[in-house]
């Protein structure tokens, strides 16, 4: 039988393999700990050997040496409080659908697990803007993607930089009229996991929740929160402290194990574009209100550098030192590090105590989960001192 990835701890879930199988004999499945891992069916398979080959390109993927990188923010406000930092990814959508083109990204369906969908219509890249801190499914996209690109529509595609590299391993050459964008991240929790912690919160506010927002700006963009919204359209706002999730994406400790070794958390990408929070902001002397976000977009081709014009008529934008955004994002220099806890948290979900892993949480950070409720609430010059002075 074939095996798709030579070591399946490098196996990222991208569904590059399950996109190029001619009979479709490759699905994901969850494993014990809710990460997807490519499934063959015998009975399907023909041997071509189409996804192994297509799995060695995408770890042979070409890096690419980032050519400017901005500080920068989008210049319409409700653009930006909607976007989980400074916008960049609006920008790039709202060109590429005035052309005619088609936008690619992440959204929640109606059971809210991250897929990602292709679309021209603007009301589905509204739902795209937004950091999902869970993999996404990608389904058949890749096909889809093929098909417009064959036809001669641009195509803008935003996902994890092993996304990125899966798409360029899948079609096998370069297409002009691909703009691709990767972020920088932190790493991917599983869909499974996120699932038991709505099903928990869910218990624990008896309600049914239909939207959820990591990155809700309510206290600004630099006190993000997780914040929910019910069928009836409340809205309620979390701490980032107060959850064991956001905790755990942090630590480390609900990666998918593959990203403990990922090959694309270093200074070189493997997409057009590059973008991520801005942090250690301070000294930018950007014309504009800091609090709301600030992204970091490095252009790594010829072909990014050439919307740089596109960006500067709807952004605030500073060219920056490349080595002051690597310092500023360890994502960029090396993986994040496997969480202490990771162990423990891969047990509570593969014995079904989630809710007992959550409540435990909670009992043994009380202090932590207090102290992050006060700098909510306290003057915003305050917190960036107590900040600057202490951590």
């Amino acid at each position: 039988m074939i095996q798709i990835c030579n070591d399946p701890e490098k196996c990222t879930g991208c569904g590059a393999c399950v996109n190029i199988c001619p009979v479709d004999a490759v699905k994901l499945e969850e494993n014990e700990y809710g990460f997807v891992y490519p499934v063959i069916s015998e009975e399907k398979c023909i041997e071509c050997n189409l996804c192994s080959k297509t799995c060695e390109k995408i770890f042979d993927t070409k890096l690419l040496e980032p050519s400017k990188a901005y500080a920068c923010t989008i210049k319409d406000k409700d653009i930006l409080m909607k976007s989980s930092s400074g916008g960049v990814f609006s920008a790039l959508a709202e060109h590429v659908l005035s052309n005619n083109g088609a936008v690619c990204g992440c959204i929640y369906d109606n059971t809210l697990k991250p897929v990602h969908i292709c679309s021209e219509k603007k009301d589905d890249y509204l739902l795209m803007r937004k950091s999902k801190y869970v993999q996404s499914d990608t389904g058949l996209v890749y096909r889809g993607i093929k098909k417009r690109l064959e036809r001669g529509q641009e195509v803008l595609f935003t996902a994890t930089p092993c996304q990125v590299a899966a798409l360029k391993g899948y079609l096998g050459k370069d297409y002009e009229n691909l703009i691709s964008i990767d972020l920088i991240c932190h790493g991917v929790p599983s869909y499974g996991m996120f699932r038991e912690f709505v099903k928990y919160l869910e218990k624990k506010y008896i309600t049914k929740i239909v939207d959820f927002d990591f990155r809700s700006k309510k206290y600004t963009w630099q006190r993000y929160t997780m914040e929910f919204t019910d069928y009836t359209g409340r809205i309620k706002n979390i701490g980032k402290n107060d959850e064991f999730y956001m905790y755990g994406f942090s630590m480390g400790n609900l990666m998918r194990p593959s990203c403990f070794k990922c090959r694309y958390a270093t200074e070189k990408r493997c997409g057009d574009v590059t973008i991520g929070d801005f942090w250690g902001h301070d000294d930018l002397k950007l014309p504009c209100d800091k609090v709301n976000g600030i992204s970091v977009c490095m252009l790594n081709t010829e072909k990014a550098t050439k919307l740089s014009c596109v960006l500067k008529g709807s952004m605030i934008m500073e060219e920056v030192d490349y080595n002051a955004v690597v310092n500023g994002n360890t994502c960029l220099r090396h993986p994040t590090n496997k969480g202490i806890k990771w162990d423990k948290y891969m047990e509570a979900y593969k014995n079904g105590g989630i809710s007992t892993l959550a409540k435990q949480y909670r009992k043994n950070n009380f202090k932590s989960r207090l102290r992050g409720n006060i700098k909510l609430h306290m003057p915003l010059k305050l917190f960036k001192y107590i900040k600057k002075a202490y951590f």
